[in-house]
């Protein structure tokens, strides 16, 4: 790549999130799981302590993207998510069809256009809502992750006629999108997950029927505070605060798993 040449990369992206939990639209509209049972508090299921899967559910995917080469030049962009947050704590319970602890296993990225999504695999070590059991293996549908330049540069090519880019420079080019400042996810992150299963809403084009959305994107997710437990000895979890969307920094008030069923009841 030339070191005097300057990318103007333009973001254009018109986000209509399907957050039902959010504003009560979309993905949040239709709130049964893919088995077609009674959501419901699963109280004193067992743990998968062991994470072991025994029952894959996760989704395959064709257009799966591993990411970038040691030897890729990585541009960053990032924007805010334009939705209507409802995080209040005890309204996400109680839209959220599904609500588990789980361990990301897996991560893929699933360029759609020119947007970017992740596709975590999780497997579930408690079910705290819904009817999926410890040991189930599930596919999260979530904003930001990594695509291919050449794919977004085919959706943008007016906004690049100006920039000298060989076939070369873009082939050894990669966009990392994020959003409201949330790094991409690990494997081996493990978190509270608040979940909407995607039905067989034909307007669906992104998360195929069978996996998952956040009820309300990263506030519907709290991630584990290792080392800190409540005096009971319960696992303390946490997310960050609306308030500070652009700061990445978690600040939410911590809750256990106790919260949550004490909420369900």
């Amino acid at each position: 790549m030339k070191k005097n040449m300057t990318i103007m990369l333009v973001l254009l992206m018109i986000l209509s999130l399907l957050l039902g939990g959010c504003t009560g639209e979309g993905q949040g509209a239709n709130n049964t799981s893919p088995a077609g049972g009674n959501l419901q508090q699963n109280q004193g299921m067992p743990q998968n302590s062991a994470g072991e899967v025994i029952r894959d559910l996760s989704i395959k995917v064709k257009n799966a993207y591993e990411g970038p080469a040691e030897t890729d030049t990585v541009e960053e962009t990032s924007a805010l998510l334009d939705a209507d947050w409802n995080t209040d704590l005890k309204d996400m319970v109680k839209v959220s069809g599904v609500i588990i602890e789980g361990t990301v296993k897996n991560v893929t990225y699933v360029p759609h256009d020119d947007m970017a999504f992740t596709k975590l695999d999780v497997l579930v070590v408690d079910s705290i809502k819904g009817d999926l059991k410890a040991g189930d293996l599930i596919s999260v549908y979530v904003y930001g992750g990594y695509i291919p330049f050449k794919v977004f540069y085919e959706y943008n090519k007016a906004h690049f006629e100006e920039t000298d880019l060989s076939e070369e420079d873009m082939e050894k080019m990669v966009m990392k999108k994020t959003f409201d400042n949330e790094e991409l996810h690990k494997e081996g992150k493990r978190s509270l997950f608040m979940l909407i299963p995607v039905t067989d809403d034909p307007g669906e084009e992104i998360a195929p029927v069978g996996s998952y959305w956040r009820t309300c994107e990263k506030y519907s997710e709290y991630e584990i505070v290792t080392g800190s437990t409540t005096k009971n000895g319960e696992q303390l979890y946490q997310r960050e605060a609306p308030d500070t969307k652009d700061s990445g920094v978690l600040t939410a008030e911590p809750i256990t798993k106790e919260t949550i069923r004490n909420l369900l009841k």
